[in-house]
């Protein structure tokens, strides 16, 4: 998934700082949003346009942040902007007919079948201390299944601790910093 995809203006970094890492299992999981949907595409043109124009209702529980995005996002002319990605705030309104939204979520299914496939995927095990920058726009992320130690253990449970970058920020801390 992509984290805030139900906002208008999506943080564009994320930073992972692993406080404490799990004895076992909890690998950080990596796809090349680009790189999937090129190959989407050509695999299966007609659900990758149904995800390109179909707007999908994204809210998060408890909060009213909600918004209706495509799930593939593209510039004027064609070329990718964003995947906005994530089943755990997917809302449950319909936008479509239900014959429509049969359609969407036949494609939503292929594509999540899809990207992850092995060769799109890539996985990185953080360890206490590291730190992890990837671009929220592009890049999904998510996690292995992981196993909690038993009491006595110096590592209790997993714990990540993220925040959000903007380019503009970066940027300009670097051009302030070079002068």
């Amino acid at each position: 998934h992509s984290d805030l995809v139900q906002y208008d203006r999506k943080p564009q970094i994320q930073m992972l700082h692993c406080i404490a890492q799990s004895a076992q299992g909890g690998d950080n999981t990596f796809v090349d949003g680009l790189y999937v949907t090129e190959k989407f595409k050509e695999a299966y043109p007609e659900e990758y346009r149904l995800l390109c124009t179909e707007d999908i209702f994204l809210a998060d529980a408890g909060t009213d942040e909600a918004g209706r995005y495509s799930i593939m996002n593209q510039d004027p002319v064609g070329r990718f902007r964003s995947l906005n990605f994530n089943n755990h705030i997917r809302g449950s309104l319909m936008m479509q007919s239900p014959a429509q939204w049969v359609r969407v979520y036949s494609a939503l299914r292929r594509l999540y079948s899809f990207m992850k496939r092995d060769e799109f995927v890539f996985n990185l095990r953080l360890e206490s201390g590291d730190v992890v920058l990837f671009n929220n726009i592009r890049t999904l992320h998510g996690r292995r299944a992981y196993q909690v130690p038993e009491k006595g253990h110096e590592v209790s449970a997993r714990h990540l601790q993220g925040c959000y970058l903007d380019w503009d920020n970066v940027f300009s801390t670097y051009r302030t910093a070079r002068q």
